[in-house]
């Protein structure tokens, strides 16, 4: 059985519906939805705005961390949608919070004059007569939803951003961070905590995706080789620090000897056997990596032409509406 989600159990008693792990409805006039790649939820507001134009972005996000300084982490235009990212504390009474959230992100949009969404996520035109999940909550025709037209073409500009040299940047600078607790705990206790090992391949494909990396199987390959590169030229420094301790060289001396030992037949597989449980923590950290970092099947254009189709309703509500039935 599924674990419940108390952020969206608390979304249905405000009158959201869910499905597929994203929540989405009206509030006062803006189709909302939610989403959750934890730790965090997003909430996408469909509007129509110039992309580029950061203005009320900045304006949204300066009121809402003021209002809510622990729960609301950001704001993005992404043109026909904005984005808050935010999170929660497990004692949070959900309802009300979600509700003020809304009644007051709705509110400081009407100020700001962003106006709900008005044409077709779809298409483009004008006089949508439906709501539908097209990635997010937005206006559409029912007949581009039906006709199977209901993948937005994505921007040209966002496409540009990622690609895999970037990402390798990212994730290489990932990796250098994630390494940072196991060299505080080899130089605070002289030894190597082997959990540690799970943050290096986490904070690689953090930094991966932060740096705009092309999603999906060759960045998990990418993340798992520079993972594992951190973690020799972790044993390296800890081998070479030894050294250095115990026959008392310089640095350099000691890193050519620590070459000499470890990188020969006999060493390479010494270093494996003496490493075996950090590489389990590391293979646990390409796993979660996976788990939670990655896109996975349900969430490509098959499934969000489903998902669009399933969550068709007329804008008015009126089921019964014969215009719409046939349109």
């Amino acid at each position: 059985m599924a674990k419940s989600n108390p952020v969206f159990d608390a979304l249905v008693r405000l009158g959201f519906h869910t499905v597929r792990q994203q929540a989405y409805g009206q509030w006062d006039d803006y189709a909302v939805s939610f989403r959750h790649s934890a730790p965090y939820y997003y909430m996408d507001v469909a509007v129509r705005e110039n992309r580029k134009d950061k203005t009320a972005a900045r304006a949204l996000r300066a009121k809402l961390k003021e209002r809510f300084p622990k729960t609301i982490l950001g704001c993005v235009n992404s043109g026909d949608h904005m984005t808050f990212s935010m999170t929660f504390h497990k004692n949070t009474a959900y309802e009300d919070r979600l509700r003020e959230i809304l009644s007051f992100v709705t509110a400081e949009m009407q100020a700001q004059g962003v106006a709900p969404a008005g044409t077709c996520a779809v298409c483009g035109r004008e006089h949508p007569d439906s709501l539908s999940l097209v990635g997010t909550y937005q206006p559409v025709h029912a007949a581009c939803v039906r006709t199977e037209k209901t993948v937005p073409p994505a921007p040209p500009a966002q496409e540009q951003k990622k690609n895999y040299l970037t990402g390798i940047i990212g994730a290489v600078i990932g990796v250098l961070i994630g390494l940072i607790p196991s060299l505080l705990s080899l130089q605070l206790f002289d030894r190597i905590y082997s959990v540690l090992y799970i943050l290096v391949p986490l904070f690689s494909l953090l930094g991966y995706r932060r740096f705009h990396g092309k999603l999906g199987a060759p960045a998990l390959m990418i993340v798992a080789v520079l993972s594992l590169g951190g973690v020799v030229l972790l044993e390296f420094l800890a081998v070479t620090l030894s050294f250095k301790q115990e026959l008392g060289m310089t640095l350099l001396p000691a890193m050519k000897y620590t070459l000499n030992v470890l990188f020969n037949s006999v060493g390479v597989g010494v270093m494996i056997q003496e490493s075996i449980t950090e590489l389990f923590f590391m293979a646990a950290g390409i796993f979660l990596s996976w788990l939670f970092l990655l896109p996975h099947p349900g969430h490509g254009k098959a499934a969000i032409r489903e998902t669009a189709s399933r969550t068709l309703q007329p804008m008015n509500g009126n089921w019964d509406d014969p215009d719409w039935s046939e349109k």
